[in-house]
Protein backbone atom coordinates (compact mmCIF):
# COMPACT_ATOMS: atom_id res chain seq x y z
CA UNK A 1 0.00 0.00 0.00
CA UNK A 2 1.44 3.34 -0.82
CA UNK A 3 1.08 6.13 1.60
CA UNK A 4 -0.46 9.32 0.37
CA UNK A 5 1.83 12.87 0.10
CA UNK A 6 0.84 15.75 1.77
CA UNK A 7 0.04 18.93 -0.75
CA UNK A 8 -1.94 19.64 -3.36
CA UNK A 9 -2.16 17.89 -7.10
CA UNK A 10 -1.24 19.85 -10.05
CA UNK A 11 -4.86 19.78 -11.05
CA UNK A 12 -5.71 21.53 -8.21
CA UNK A 13 -3.12 24.04 -8.55
CA UNK A 14 -4.34 24.79 -12.20
CA UNK A 15 -8.14 25.40 -11.13
CA UNK A 16 -7.33 27.03 -8.35
CA UNK A 17 -5.10 29.39 -10.42
CA UNK A 18 -7.79 29.46 -12.78
CA UNK A 19 -10.15 30.27 -10.37
CA UNK A 20 -8.35 33.24 -9.26
CA UNK A 21 -7.71 34.75 -12.71
CA UNK A 22 -11.57 34.37 -13.45
CA UNK A 23 -12.50 36.19 -10.34
CA UNK A 24 -9.84 38.98 -10.40
CA UNK A 25 -10.74 39.66 -14.09
CA UNK A 26 -14.23 40.05 -13.34
CA UNK A 27 -13.28 42.86 -10.39
CA UNK A 28 -11.04 44.45 -13.01
CA UNK A 29 -13.83 44.46 -15.62
CA UNK A 30 -15.90 45.96 -12.84
CA UNK A 31 -13.69 48.74 -11.95
CA UNK A 32 -13.31 49.81 -15.32
CA UNK A 33 -16.91 49.93 -16.37
CA UNK A 34 -16.95 52.60 -12.84
CA UNK A 35 -14.34 54.71 -13.69
CA UNK A 36 -16.72 55.38 -17.44
CA UNK A 37 -19.87 55.93 -14.96
CA UNK A 38 -17.63 58.55 -12.90
CA UNK A 39 -16.22 60.12 -16.31
CA UNK A 40 -19.50 60.64 -17.35
CA UNK A 41 -21.51 61.72 -14.60
CA UNK A 42 -18.10 64.35 -13.91
CA UNK A 43 -19.18 65.52 -17.51
CA UNK A 44 -22.71 65.52 -16.98
CA UNK A 45 -21.89 68.15 -13.81
CA UNK A 46 -19.61 70.29 -16.14
CA UNK A 47 -22.28 70.66 -19.02
CA UNK A 48 -25.39 71.32 -16.65
CA UNK A 49 -22.76 74.04 -14.63
CA UNK A 50 -22.02 75.57 -18.37
CA UNK A 51 -25.64 75.32 -19.84
CA UNK A 52 -26.72 77.37 -16.16
CA UNK A 53 -23.72 79.74 -16.30
CA UNK A 54 -25.30 80.50 -20.35
CA UNK A 55 -28.73 81.32 -19.06
CA UNK A 56 -27.70 83.09 -16.42
CA UNK A 57 -25.54 85.51 -18.41
CA UNK A 58 -28.43 85.77 -20.57
CA UNK A 59 -30.90 86.32 -17.89
CA UNK A 60 -28.21 88.91 -16.93
CA UNK A 61 -28.20 91.14 -19.87
CA UNK A 62 -29.47 94.57 -19.71
CA UNK A 63 -31.80 93.96 -22.72
CA UNK A 64 -33.40 91.33 -24.74
CA UNK A 65 -31.14 89.26 -26.89
CA UNK A 66 -32.54 89.49 -30.64
CA UNK A 67 -34.87 86.29 -32.04
CA UNK A 68 -32.76 82.93 -32.34
CA UNK A 69 -29.71 84.51 -30.78
CA UNK A 70 -27.39 81.27 -30.81
CA UNK A 71 -24.93 82.24 -27.77
CA UNK A 72 -21.47 80.34 -27.56
CA UNK A 73 -19.87 81.33 -24.33
CA UNK A 74 -17.39 78.60 -24.07
CA UNK A 75 -16.56 78.09 -27.69
CA UNK A 76 -18.62 75.60 -29.60
CA UNK A 77 -17.18 72.72 -27.93
CA UNK A 78 -15.10 71.03 -25.48
CA UNK A 79 -13.21 67.70 -24.33
CA UNK A 80 -14.61 66.87 -21.17
CA UNK A 81 -13.16 64.21 -18.38
CA UNK A 82 -14.23 61.24 -20.53
CA UNK A 83 -12.23 62.08 -23.71
CA UNK A 84 -15.55 63.02 -25.49
CA UNK A 85 -16.86 66.19 -26.74
CA UNK A 86 -19.29 67.67 -25.97
CA UNK A 87 -21.41 71.03 -27.73
CA UNK A 88 -23.16 73.63 -26.09
CA UNK A 89 -26.20 75.72 -27.74
CA UNK A 90 -27.88 78.38 -26.52
CA UNK A 91 -31.04 79.53 -28.29
CA UNK A 92 -33.36 82.29 -27.53
CA UNK A 93 -37.09 82.96 -28.58
CA UNK A 94 -38.45 86.06 -27.33
CA UNK A 95 -42.13 87.39 -27.31
CA UNK A 96 -43.15 90.52 -27.14
CA UNK A 97 -45.56 91.06 -23.76
CA UNK A 98 -47.02 94.73 -23.09
CA UNK A 99 -44.40 96.47 -21.14
CA UNK A 100 -41.45 94.09 -22.44
CA UNK A 101 -40.26 91.20 -24.01
CA UNK A 102 -40.37 87.25 -22.84
CA UNK A 103 -37.28 85.98 -23.76
CA UNK A 104 -36.95 81.71 -23.53
CA UNK A 105 -34.35 80.48 -23.35
CA UNK A 106 -32.91 77.08 -24.08
CA UNK A 107 -29.36 75.60 -23.30
CA UNK A 108 -28.81 72.26 -24.82
CA UNK A 109 -25.93 70.02 -24.66
CA UNK A 110 -25.02 66.92 -27.03
CA UNK A 111 -22.38 64.69 -27.19
CA UNK A 112 -20.13 65.11 -30.06
CA UNK A 113 -21.47 63.28 -32.85
CA UNK A 114 -24.45 61.81 -31.30
CA UNK A 115 -28.09 62.70 -32.04
CA UNK A 116 -29.73 62.61 -28.08
CA UNK A 117 -29.36 65.23 -25.72
CA UNK A 118 -27.43 65.37 -22.84
CA UNK A 119 -28.76 68.13 -21.03
CA UNK A 120 -31.69 70.40 -21.77
CA UNK A 121 -32.71 73.21 -19.60
CA UNK A 122 -35.39 76.08 -20.28
CA UNK A 123 -35.66 79.33 -18.50
CA UNK A 124 -37.27 82.39 -19.03
CA UNK A 125 -36.47 86.30 -18.16
CA UNK A 126 -39.39 88.84 -18.67
CA UNK A 127 -36.93 92.47 -20.32
CA UNK A 128 -39.18 95.27 -19.60
CA UNK A 129 -38.96 98.08 -21.80
CA UNK A 130 -37.11 101.54 -20.36
CA UNK A 131 -39.65 103.96 -21.06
Amino acid sequence: MRKRRKGFTLIEIVVAVAALSLASGLIIQLFLAAMDINALARDIDTASNKAVTAIENIKALPEAPADGTVVTLFGPDWTANSGDKYELSVLTLSESLPGGQLVGITATVTRAGREESLIVYDAAKYFADDR
